[in-house]
C-alpha cells in the first residue's frame, strides 16, 4: 500500500477531512469511513461556494426525467418535481423520515456524479440561529443562499413573517422556477424563488430544546410524529414540530409543501431533520433499525390520498418513486435505516442491505 493511501486513512479516520468522501469508501461494499455531513457554518468558504456551485450546476443542467415530468426544465427541477408528485404520499405517513433520508441521498449522488461535487450535503441548525436568525450563516449573499425575499408585509399565514417576495440577494436571487405552486400543473411557468422568513417562529420552535424533546421519544412511532409534526387548526402551533416549522421559518417556496425543494435551502434543513433522527438511532441498538406507523398519512386537512393502502411501514415498504442512489434499484426503507450501514444486512427483512455510508459532525 502506497503511503498517501495510509495517511488519507489515518486522516479521515480522526477527522482531519475537509469534508470529501474517502475514494475507498465510495467504491467499498461496507462503510468503513463514513463521510461527514457538516453544519453549514463548519464549512470553510471555499467548500460553501463548492456547495452553492455544485447546485447552479445541476440547475443548469438539461431534466433527464422529461417523459415523466414534461414541465421540468432541468435536474434540479426533476427534483422539485419528484417530491411534488408524491407528496399526499410521503407526509403525515410513517416513512416520511426514510422517504426524504433517500431523496437527500439520491439528490447528493447527481451533485457528485453529474457536477463533480467532492463534499457531501450539509446541514442547517437553525437553533444556532435564533437569537439573530435574519443574520443566520445561510443567508449570507456571497457564502450562502441569499436573504428574505423582497418586502410584502410578510405572509399572512406564518406569524411573525417578513419579506415575502423573490429574493434580492445571493446566488439564487435570479433563479428562474419552472415548476407551479401546489394544486397547479401548468405549462409556460417563469417564476422566482421567495421567502418570508419569520425569526419568532424560529424561536418558538428550532431550540435546543425541542431537540432534546424530540431526542426523548420511547420508540419511533412517536419519535416520527414530534419530529415531522402535525398542522391542525385551528391552533397549528401546538403540534408543529420541528420539520414543520423548519419549513415556515424560512416561508415563501419553503412554505409550500409540494414545491418546497425549490429553495436550496429544503436540502439543508432536511439533512438537519435527518441528523436528529440518526441521533436518536444512535441513542440505543434497538433504536437503529426500528421503523413503523401506517402507510396511509395522519389525519389532517392539508393532503389527499384516497384509498391509501392499509397496515405498517417495514424495511421492506418501497419508497415510491426512489431509487437506490446511482442505480435503477427500487429503494425500499431497509436501504436508508443505517446512515453507516451499506453492504449490511437489515435485521427482519431477508435480502435487504444497507447502500449509506455517512454520519453528521
Amino acid at each position: 500500500m502506497h503511503i498517501s493511501t495510509l495517511i488519507l486513512a489515518f486522516t479521515a479516520a480522526i477527522g482531519l477531512t475537509t469534508g470529501s468522501p474517502v475514494l475507498q469508501q465510495r467504491n467499498s461494499d461496507q462503510c468503513y469511513w463514513a463521510s461527514p455531513r457538516k453544519e453549514w457554518r463548519m464549512l470553510t468558504n471555499q467548500e460553501k461556494l463548492n456547495y452553492i456551485n455544485a447546485v447552479k450546476c445541476i440547475q443548469n443542467k438539461p431534466s433527464s426525467m422529461k417523459s415523466k415530468f414534461p414541465y421540468s426544465t432541468s435536474r434540479y427541477e426533476d427534483f422539485i418535481m419528484l417530491h411534488k408528485s408524491e407528496t399526499p404520499r410521503i407526509h403525515f405517513v410513517g416513512h416520511f423520515l426514510p422517504w426524504h433520508r433517500a431523496f437527500l441521498a439520491n439528490f447528493e449522488k447527481v451533485l457528485q456524479t453529474e457536477c463533480n461535487y467532492s463534499g457531501m450535503i450539509p446541514y442547517w441548525d437553525q437553533s444556532r440561529d435564533t437569537a439573530n436568525f435574519l443574520n443566520a450563516p445561510v443567508f449570507h449573499t456571497t457564502y450562502g443562499f441569499g436573504g428574505n425575499g423582497a418586502e410584502e408585509g410578510g405572509d399572512p399565514n406564518i406569524p411573525g413573517s417578513t419579506g415575502g417576495g423573490c429574493i434580492t440577494s445571493g446566488p439564487f436571487k435570479n433563479l428562474r422556477i419552472h415548476i407551479a405552486h401546489a394544486g397547479v400543473d401548468a405549462p409556460n411557468i417563469d417564476r422566482c424563488l421567495k421567502r418570508a422568513i419569520a425569526p419568532p417562529l424560529a424561536q418558538a420552535w428550532q431550540t435546543a430544546k425541542k431537540e432534546s424533546q424530540v431526542l426523548a421519544s420511547p420508540n419511533y412511532e412517536t419519535l416520527a410524529v414530534v419530529l415531522e409534526g402535525d398542522v391542525i387548526f385551528p391552533d397549528v402551533m401546538v403540534k408543529l414540530g420541528m420539520h414543520n416549522s423548519g419549513h415556515s421559518t424560512v416561508g415563501g417556496d419553503m412554505f409550500d409543501m409540494y414545491i418546497s425543494p425549490g429553495d436550496p435551502l429544503f436540502y439543508l434543513h432536511h439533512a438537519n431533520i435527518d441528523r436528529i433522527w440518526a441521533s436518536w438511532q444512535d441513542l440505543s441498538s434497538s433504536n437503529l433499525y426500528a421503523i413503523g406507523n401506517p402507510i396511509a398519512p395522519r389525519q389532517n386537512s392539508m393532503l389527499s390520498w384516497p384509498n391509501p393502502p392499509a397496515g405498517n411501514v417495514t424495511p421492506k415498504f418501497e419508497l415510491y418513486s426512489l431509487k437506490v442512489p446511482g442505480t435503477t434499484t427500487q429503494a425500499v426503507v431497509g436501504n436508508v435505516l443505517n446512515t453507516r450501514g451499506r453492504g449490511v444486512g437489515v435485521p427482519g427483512a431477508p435480502g435487504v442491505k444497507g447502500v449509506l455510508c455517512y454520519q453528521y459532525v
